[in-house]
C-alpha cells in the first residue's frame, strides 16, 4: 500500500511539474520549427525542380510538366528556377501536341520574362502554336514581333515569312502583300523565296496590281530553286497572267510550258491543266487537250480524289 500511495503521490508531482514546464515546451517547439521551414521548403523546391529538369532532358515531358507546376506551387523556393520553370511548362505542352495550352503559356512566360534569353523562341513559338490553333492573326503579330525585335537572325528571317503567310491565312491580303514584298526583296536567294514570289504575284493579280506581279514573276524566274516543281507553277502563273491581260497567245505558250517542265504534281496541278484546256477548247484544238485530260486522270487516281462531275464526258468529247 505504501508503495501505491508512494507511486500516486509522485505520479500527480511529476504531473504538476510537466503542466508547469507545457508552456515553455511549447515556445521551445515553436522555436525549432520557424527556424526548420524555410530551409526544408528551399530543399523540397530544389529537389521538385532538378527532377522536372531530369524528366525534360529525358523527353518524359508530361512527368516534366507535372514537377514543374509543382515546383511553382511551392511558396518557398528559389526565383532563379522561375524563367526555366516557365518556358519549359510551355515547351512541355508545344511538344506533347497541346497548342491550346502551350500558346498560353508561352505568352505568360512573355509577359513575365520579357528580357530572358529565351525571349525570341518563345515569341516565335507562340506564333507558331497561335498559328496551330487558326488564330492567324495573333500568329502574324507574333512572328512580326521576332522580325522587327531581332532582325538579322535566321530565327527572325523565317518569323518575317511565317508573318506573311499567317496574314495570308487571315485573308489581310494588304498586309500579306506588304510582308512577302519585305521578305523578297531582302531574302532573294532564300529557300522559300520562290514560293514567297508565286504567293505575291497571285495576290498582286488579284489586286490588279498587274505590272507589279509581271516584275515579281520575272525575277523569280532568275533565281535558281531546289524544288523540282518551281518552274510548272512559275509557268502556271506567267499564263493566269498572260490571260488577264488579254493575251491568249502569251498564256498558250506559258501553259506549255507548264506542261513540258512538269516534274511532279504540284499545288497548281488540277487547276493548271483544267485552265490549259479550256484555253484549247475555246481555240478550238482539241487533240492537244489529249493528254492533259491522261495527266489529270492518273492525278485523281494516285492522290485517291474522286473524279469530278463531267470530267469522263469532256474526255471522251476531246477523244
Amino acid at each position: 500500500m505504501r508503495f501505491l500511495f508512494f507511486s500516486e503521490r509522485h505520479g500527480v508531482a511529476i504531473m504538476r511539474s510537466f503542466s508547469r514546464s507545457l508552456p515553455l515546451i511549447r515556445f521551445a517547439l515553436i522555436f525549432i520549427s520557424a527556424c526548420c521551414i524555410s530551409p526544408v521548403s528551399a530543399d523540397e523546391s530544389d529537389a521538385v525542380f532538378n527532377l522536372a529538369q531530369r524528366f525534360y532532358r529525358d523527353s518524359l515531358y508530361n512527368l516534366a510538366l507535372e514537377q514543374y507546376e509543382k515546383y511553382l506551387d511551392i511558396k518557398k523556393r528559389a526565383p532563379e528556377n522561375d524563367p526555366v520553370a516557365y518556358y519549359r511548362i510551355a515547351v512541355c505542352y508545344y511538344r506533347m501536341e497541346n497548342p491550346s495550352q502551350a500558346s498560353p503559356a508561352f505568352e505568360k512566360f512573355i509577359k513575365l520574362f520579357p528580357s530572358d534569353d529565351n525571349i525570341m523562341d518563345a515569341m516565335f513559338y507562340a506564333g507558331i502554336t497561335r498559328k496551330a490553333t487558326g488564330d492567324y492573326k495573333k500568329a502574324s503579330d507574333w512572328f512580326y514581333g521576332v522580325w522587327s525585335r531581332f532582325v538579322g537572325s535566321v530565327r527572325a528571317r523565317e518569323a518575317l515569312y511565317q508573318a506573311a503567310v499567317s496574314a495570308e491565312k487571315d485573308k489581310n491580303i494588304d498586309r500579306a502583300v506588304e510582308l512577302y514584298d519585305i521578305f523578297f526583296r531582302r531574302f532573294p536567294e532564300h529557300k522559300q523565296a520562290g514560293n514567297v514570289a508565286l504567293s505575291l504575284a497571285r495576290m498582286l493579280m488579284e489586286n490588279k496590281e498587274l505590272s507589279k506581279a509581271e516584275d515579281i514573276l520575272i525575277r523569280a524566274e532568275k533565281r535558281r530553286s531546289s524544288d523540282k516543281t518551281f518552274p510548272s507553277r512559275l509557268y502556271y502563273y506567267r499564263a493566269v497572267l498572260a490571260r488577264t491581260m488579254q493575251n491568249t497567245k502569251k498564256a498558250a505558250e506559258y501553259f506549255a510550258a507548264m506542261q513540258k517542265k512538269h516534274a511532279g504534281f504540284f499545288p497548281e496541278f488540277e487547276q493548271g491543266y483544267k485552265e490549259y484546256i479550256v484555253l484549247l477548247a475555246d481555240q478550238k484544238k482539241y487533240a492537244p487537250t489529249l493528254p492533259l485530260y491522261e495527266k489529270l486522270a492518273h492525278y485523281y487516281e494516285s492522290q485517291s480524289i474522286q473524279y469530278p462531275d463531267g470530267f469522263f464526258l469532256s474526255y471522251a468529247e476531246a477523244s
